[in-house]
């Protein structure tokens, strides 16, 4: 058994020296390849000389070594449920070793994953980033073919992208507002990213969940993001204000400004070629995945 430190509590790890049938048969499902051995990991809180199992409150860090043999662009890690699921973990690539950032207990492991794409994409500006995302299981595509990109996004879909994302744990037979359905597909990612502070509801206690997202509100969802992961944005220097040189910046709400003015200074949000900022306009489901990629990069959660 090994162990280590985790914030004010340590970690134990053990290795699964096989895979189990049921992962094996999942893994190929998801056209995954295993790179490492399953890692068995768990949180405790040490007091007295005893020790409880805890769930993290922030990420945790844990350093899996894996054979350098594959593009970094094609790994990924995964948190193996214990009916087989594979569920994403925010993890970066380097010399050898994968830094996973999780806040939970888990069974983990490094995987190969297939590059997929979508016959929609065909010359769409976002075609990489929406690529890259897909391949790390992060996004998925409406059909496995269409991936939609120049869809709006609703608050449901946006807020299961961020909780897929930053691996956030949830409960999806917990109902957190009024119009969130215990077991509806969203209710997990709902419930976690409420938790998390990500996301809030409205007076009344509804979430709309079908509701377009706007790019200001998206902003200031991933400045909360950045702030959980525990790389707050930085916003502009004193005296300049970035959104100035947007011809719309007077359009920017004003509980949003601040989050807009970060996502600026950080480059997660560019603006439009027409030198707007559309900071009203629904957000599109490229759009959101480009920007959700810029921002896991910038809080070092994504090569």
């Amino acid at each position: 058994m090994n162990g280590g430190k985790a914030g004010a509590g340590t970690f134990n790890i053990r290795i699964e020296p096989n895979l189990k049938t049921e992962w094996q048969t999942k893994l190929g499902a998801a056209q995954l390849e295993p790179v490492t051995s399953p890692l068995r990991v768990e949180f405790f809180a040490e007091a007295g000389g005893k020790q409880t199992k805890i769930r993290q409150r922030g990420y945790a860090v844990l350093s899996i070594p894996y054979e350098a043999n594959r593009s970094e662009n094609g790994l990924l890690v995964v948190n193996i449920q214990s009916d087989g699921t594979m569920v994403y973990v925010p993890a970066v690539f380097k010399d050898g070793k994968a830094l996973v950032h999780s806040m939970e207990t888990g069974t983990y492991a490094v995987v190969y994953a297939k590059p997929l794409t979508f016959a929609d994409l065909s010359g769409h500006w976002a075609k990489s980033d929406i690529e890259l995302l897909a391949g790390k299981r992060i996004v998925q595509g409406m059909t496995a073919q269409a991936f939609s990109p120049d869809r709006q996004m609703s608050r449901a879909e946006l807020t299961a992208l961020f909780s897929k994302a930053f691996a956030l744990p949830g409960d999806p037979a917990s109902a957190s507002f009024s119009d969130v359905p215990a077991g509806a597909w969203f209710a997990g990612a709902v419930q976690a990213a409420s938790k998390a502070g990500i996301v809030a509801g409205f007076p009344g206690g509804d979430f709309k969940p079908d509701e377009a997202v706007t790019r200001e509100q998206m902003a200031v969802m991933m400045a909360k993001a950045a702030e959980l992961a525990g790389a707050p944005l930085q916003a502009s220097p004193a005296g300049r204000t970035t959104s100035a040189a947007f011809k719309d910046a007077e359009g920017v709400s004003g509980y949003a400004q601040a989050a807009v003015e970060a996502c600026l200074n950080a480059g997660i949000i560019q603006g439009n070629p027409d030198g707007s900022l559309s900071p009203l306009a629904p957000v599109t489901r490229a759009q959101a995945a480009v920007m959700v990629k810029r921002l896991l990069k910038t809080v070092g959660f994504l090569n």
